[in-house]
């Protein structure tokens, strides 16, 4: 009798643990069970966003070559990667699809709170900027600008809309090589 005692605390253990998840789940007790769970040993389910997503955004860029006033031709950001039922079960670019997405969600909504140059001074738009700058080109290019997409979807007949169309911004060009520990800088700039 003492032993069956035992082998059924774990089993409690677990059950109360169980009830406590699904609990934590309510938005009347979320906030309450959160307090008491310090260490975060409840989790928090949320299989269906609030607001789910209705379309996929799509970046691009173009460059201005230099001494030139011609543009080069829009240019998608490349993906992290190509989709494939592989991604199912191993899937390591998510984490980079996710950021760009979550990035241009933020934007978009910055978009709608915020006008003119003080969208240039937010966290997205710059993140936005960093990374369309980063982009290895074949030439060097005077400036850059990007352009914020949102398709409607597969199979979807509407045209995307463009979110936001970026200012020019200048790229600074990098010294052909870069000066030794004690050389002059300005030689290279």
């Amino acid at each position: 009798m003492g032993a069956a005692w035992i082998q059924g605390i774990p089993a409690a253990i677990f059950g109360v643990w169980l009830a406590l998840s699904v609990l934590a789940q309510f938005p009347r007790w979320k906030k309450r069970m959160r307090r008491l769970d310090p260490l975060a040993l409840l989790p928090d389910w949320s299989f269906f966003a609030p607001t789910p997503a209705k379309g996929d955004f799509h970046v691009l860029y173009r460059d201005r070559l230099p001494r030139e006033t011609l543009f080069t031709e829009w240019i998608e950001l490349p993906d992290a990667g190509r989709r494939s039922l592989l991604n199912g079960v191993w899937n390591p670019d998510r984490r980079q699809r996710k950021a760009l997405f979550d990035v241009c969600t933020e934007l978009a909504k910055r978009i709608q709170d915020t006008e003119g140059l003080a969208l240039q001074g937010t966290i997205p738009y710059l993140l936005l900027l960093n990374r369309v700058s980063a982009v290895e080109r074949e030439v060097p290019v005077e400036a850059t600008q990007f352009m914020v997409m949102m398709s409607h979807g597969v199979g979807s007949d509407k045209e995307p809309d463009i979110l936001h169309l970026s200012a020019l911004h200048g790229m600074d060009a990098a010294p052909e090589r870069v000066p030794e520990p004690g050389e002059k800088e300005a030689a290279y700039a």
